[in-house]
């Protein structure tokens, strides 16, 4: 949902907007092969997308190479 917001919000050249994607997460992933693909969409987009993981679960699928 993010990409697509940043997508339609970009478009504008003499109005572009800039966006910063916060994911607090307690380490459990449901789909990680789409959220994964949905990041590597998002880095062609005007955002930055920050991860914060709570708590003290397994973090290991969220390092990205």
């Amino acid at each position: 949902m993010a990409n697509e917001y940043a997508k339609a919000e970009g478009k504008d050249a003499e109005n572009q907007k800039y966006f910063i994607l916060l994911i607090m997460t307690d380490g459990d992933i449901n789909d990680f092969e789409r959220t994964k693909d949905e990041i590597v969409k998002a880095s062609e987009l005007p955002m930055s997308i920050i991860i914060i993981g709570v708590g003290d679960e397994d973090f290991t699928q969220m390092h990205m190479y």
